[in-house]
């Protein structure tokens, strides 16, 4: 102890003793202060993973829609690319259509016949 006079009187060393109890409950707490830091650092980590998947499947997502739905750039672009190889002749964009629609039916088809939804 120290030279100072404890103005509880007898009941210093339990006031001493109270205090240490004290320190060892905030070193407790600090403790899992600490953990909880860690875990909620680990749960955004995780969530900056899962916000980054799922931006990269709504990309994915808007890309593939763009293909079976596109938009007049996409069409300006198809139409001339598609040569029909009997006449020659560009495929008209109706034509190209008809093929999308096609090959969107199968991609329906084959998520169902996987257990997956059309």
């Amino acid at each position: 102890m120290s030279d100072r006079t404890c103005p509880l009187g007898d009941d210093c060393d339990l006031t001493v003793a109270w205090m240490a109890g004290q320190q060892e409950a905030r070193d407790s707490f600090r403790a899992r202060i600490n953990q909880l830091e860690v875990q909620l650092g680990l749960a955004r980590t995780d969530a900056d993973a899962q916000r980054t998947r799922a931006e990269a499947a709504e990309a994915e997502n808007a890309r593939l829609r763009e293909a079976l739905t596109p938009s007049g750039d996409t069409k300006a672009d198809y139409i001339g690319e598609i040569i029909d190889p009997d006449t020659r002749k560009a495929v008209s964009w109706t034509g190209i259509k008809m093929v999308m629609a096609m090959i969107s039916a199968r991609a329906d088809l084959a998520a169902i016949k996987e257990g997956g939804e059309g």
